[in-house]
């Protein structure tokens, strides 16, 4: 739960860089903040931590499209 205006400011500092999507409400929220967005690499990488949120908790594979990717 963030309860102070500094709490804030520090989630939005670190994760800034990594926001792929609701970018629109995102960038609202650094300009209250007076932070400069940070525009996040669209080109997924293999490993990358980006694909865990892809996988249901049964190991099935959310989108059609990540298995066109890995073929």
């Amino acid at each position: 739960m963030v309860s102070t205006k500094e709490e804030m400011k520090y989630i939005l500092e670190h994760i800034n860089g990594l926001i792929r999507l609701k970018v629109p409400g995102f960038k609202e929220a650094c300009a209250l903040y007076n932070l400069d967005y940070i525009e996040a690499d669209y080109n997924i990488k293999l490993y990358d931590p980006y694909y865990a949120g892809l996988i249901d908790t049964d190991g099935s594979i959310k989108e059609k499209w990540l298995l066109e990717i890995l073929d």
